[in-house]
């Protein structure tokens, strides 16, 4: 049985990032959303400028999507906090997947229909099945 997730977050934020390291930038970079529509999976590719990067100290953190996940919680204070404005972003229309091509269905409690696993998804690609 799914568990649901939230999270409640308070940050003070610091010091711009003048230069962010290339771990800093992949990071915080997001190039699409993934979701669902009508119980298919939905990636929406999207575009926007390189965030403004503040260094951050963390106040408050409650929040279950790693139990949700099925994962312990981590030990100890987070390595790195960073906070960011925001940007403006555009987004497009889902890739298409080519013809003839399916796409495995996710089913209830993980993994893939066809039994392979869990789905996997690149950075900037659609959600396809591990090889």
């Amino acid at each position: 049985m799914a568990r649901a997730a939230r999270s409640a977050i308070a940050v003070e934020a610091g010091e711009p990032v003048e230069d962010p390291t290339a771990l800093e930038h992949f990071l915080t970079a997001r190039w699409g959303v993934h979701s669902s529509f009508r119980g298919r999976p939905l990636y929406l590719p999207h575009t926007h400028p390189r965030r403004p990067l503040h260094r951050a100290r963390l106040l408050h953190c409650d929040e279950t999507p790693v139990e949700a996940a099925g994962l312990r919680r981590p030990l100890g204070e987070p390595v790195s906090v960073l906070y960011s404005p925001g940007v403006p972003v555009r987004f497009g229309g889902p890739p298409r997947s080519p013809a003839g091509v399916a796409v495995p269905r996710p089913r209830p409690g993980g993994g893939l229909a066809d039994g392979r696993g869990p789905a996997v998804s690149g950075e900037g690609s659609p959600l396809r099945p591990r090889p």
